[in-house]
């Protein structure tokens, strides 16, 4: 009883300044095919980044989920993002993972370090899209001058290279990453 109380609460004071005839009116001038577009392109996400996630659950030797408990966790994530500060949706899909693996396979660590792994991948391609859109497509606003980006990742990437020899990154992968992850770094 108290929490649909506290529901109804939330709703009046989200609602309070909102003036019913000007919400007809913008709801009667939605176009619902772009509504259901993405909609469907949401589901295709959402299922792209439980597939994903199952891929890395795999790679970090949690064991073989069910494609169903991770896009429902997927699923609950998303919503959790939504609604909660500070990401707690990433929490939450860990806590309802967790629920369909055993103790040893289920760590929180190992399944943290899953999420942390497919957001760190997830940001790398997109800065690779946002880098290739921005370096040969015509902005309507011209950029500062993007040579001196390039140049710049140019020697981010020289440097990662010559301190690659010298700082032995690879003995370092090998006591840092899982056994089972370390075939994708060499």
């Amino acid at each position: 009883m108290a929490t649909l109380a506290l529901t109804i609460a939330g709703l009046w004071f989200a609602a309070r300044g909102v003036d019913p005839g000007k919400l007809g009116a913008t709801f009667a001038g939605v176009r619902w095919n772009w509504v259901a577009a993405g909609a469907v392109a949401t589901v295709i996400q959402i299922v792209m980044f439980g597939i994903a996630w199952r891929t890395g659950l795999r790679a970090a030797g949690v064991g073989d989920v069910a494609l169903r408990h991770v896009i429902g966790a997927t699923w609950i994530g998303r919503a959790g993002n939504a609604v909660l500060p500070a990401r707690m949706g990433e929490v939450a899909r860990v806590v309802v993972i967790r629920r369909h693996l055993s103790a040893q396979d289920g760590s929180i660590p190992r399944l943290a370090g899953t999420l942390i792994a497919q957001r760190i991948l997830g940001s790398l391609a997109t800065l690779i899209i946002v880098v290739l859109v921005a370096a040969t497509m015509p902005l309507l606003v011209p950029l500062p001058n993007l040579s001196n980006v390039g140049a710049a990742a140019g020697i981010i990437v020289l440097l990662a290279i010559a301190l690659r020899g010298r700082v032995r990154l690879g003995s370092r992968l090998k006591v840092i990453v899982p056994r089972r992850l370390r075939g994708l770094f060499g």
